[in-house]
């Protein structure tokens, strides 16, 4: 995840309530899965670890 969208992440998470942070950890959890998978289709095995 880059620095913009982590910032972006950070501004909603310090402003929601209970069930917009539900819907924040599910975005959070497509994301790094999307990322994950990019980085597994450029054969980046260590980024993808970690994403």
């Amino acid at each position: 995840m880059d620095s913009e969208k982590r910032k972006a992440y950070t501004t909603r998470i310090s402003q929601a309530n209970r069930s917009e942070l539900v819907v924040i950890i599910y975005e959070l959890l497509l994301d790094s899965l999307a990322d994950a998978r990019q980085a597994f289709g450029k054969e980046d095995f260590d980024t993808a670890d970690v994403e």
